[in-house]
């Protein structure tokens, strides 16, 4: 009978399929597997399976040992109390052993970035890995034209430009033990297969170290220090457009009251977000961004009361669920689910030992080697 069906027919049921699923008919035929390997299918499929509230996509990547969670699940979680060492019970699939995308090692491999289902990797200091976890596909990236293992990386980031149709990866690197020295920014361009050195940042902008970009409408963003002789720090948002290559600056929210102290920047439901520790540290505020680039459109979007938590000195929202829970990384070492309305929380279960590192993808068919060039050079 599939015979007889129009490529076309074919075409829109496979990008109404789940992944799991289209996976399995690339293994039917050839005619198959070529189609739904073609790169403007698996972005279509991709933007179907965001735009469909019915369907869940989305994932958290935990490592170590590497794995996924779907915390929209209920089997993700358990209750807040039972001991973070038992996480071995009956899961029904909504924790996934992910495996390793390149050599097998349990130490030194540091999170740059997800976008599209592709997660990037700086893979024991010798090497990026572009990785899709959901198709069990991988390519490692040449390296910098400097050395790696000589440098600090103070921020980094991995993203993807609509506009250029590119996905890039953004290091920022100073000699070891030398943080006066002025940073070298470089970025590798998947379509081009390189790296270039772009300009820096303008004088007396400081990025807080060790910040992963948070992607959106094309730029990487990082929250950033400038350097002034007031007493009070003045704070803004760095944005990188990774079209053009050039950076420029975006306004915290304009408080009346200077003693907020504005941190964790990231992305909550599409717009760029912030935490706010107010009222002497007793309560935390959850702002967004509601108008992308407009100052004005900065609204505090929850409170967080700080004793209903774990854990008061590292906060880091990570998502709203489609229940309307607000997922936040409470200490480093645990996930909880919190339901703003009745104040409690449930824990998600993690396979990771001691600390969680963690960041959201979306599971899809992209290919890192569909946008890959090899340099010549």
């Amino acid at each position: 009978m599939w015979g007889l069906l129009p490529e076309e027919i074919i075409t829109m049921i496979f990008a109404r399929l789940p992944v799991k699923s289209v996976g399995q008919c690339k293994c039917v035929s050839k005619s198959w597997r070529t189609l739904i390997s073609e790169p403007h299918f698996t972005k279509w499929h991709l933007d179907l399976a965001i735009s469909d509230p019915n369907t869940n996509q989305s994932r958290l990547f935990a490592m170590y040992p590497f794995h996924s969670l779907d915390y929209e699940s209920p089997s993700s979680y358990k209750d807040v109390n039972d001991d973070d060492n038992n996480d071995d019970d009956d899961d029904n699939g909504a924790i996934v052993d992910l495996g390793f995308p390149s050599r097998q090692t349990e130490e030194g491999i540091e999170i740059v970035g997800s976008y599209n289902g592709m997660i990037c990797l700086l893979y024991l200091l010798d090497c990026f890995v572009l990785w899709n976890p959901t198709i069990k596909d991988s390519i490692e990236l040449p390296n910098p034209p400097f050395s790696i293992s000589c440098l600090h990386f103070y921020f980094k980031g991995f993203g993807y430009n609509p506009s250029i149709d590119d996905y890039k990866v953004v290091i920022a690197s100073r000699e070891e033990g030398n943080p006066n020295v002025q940073s070298t920014v470089e970025v590798f361009s998947l379509k081009q297969g390189s790296w270039k050195e772009i300009g820096g940042l303008q004088n007396g902008l400081v990025i807080e170290a060790e910040q992963l970009g948070t992607c959106l409408n094309g730029n990487l963003h990082w929250l950033a220090s400038c350097v002034t002789t007031s007493p009070i720090e003045e704070r803004l948002i760095v944005s990188l457009d990774l079209g053009t290559e050039v950076f420029s600056e975006i306004s915290i929210p304009d408080c009346y009251d200077r003693s907020f102290f504005f941190h964790s920047l990231g992305m909550i439901n599409g717009c760029l977000s912030l935490l706010a520790d107010e009222r002497d540290w007793r309560e935390v505020g959850l702002w967004v961004m509601k108008e992308y680039g407009v100052r004005g459109s900065w609204i505090k979007l929850v409170i967080l009361p700080t004793e209903n938590l774990l854990f008061r000195d590292y906060l880091v929202p990570v998502c709203f669920t489609k229940a309307g829970d607000i997922l936040i990384d409470v200490d480093g070492r645990r996930v909880v689910s919190y339901n703003l309305e009745q104040k409690t929380m449930k824990k998600l279960k993690t396979r990771s030992v001691h600390f969680i590192h963690w960041v959201l993808y979306v599971e899809s068919l992209i290919s890192p080697g569909s946008h890959y060039r090899i340099s010549s050079g």
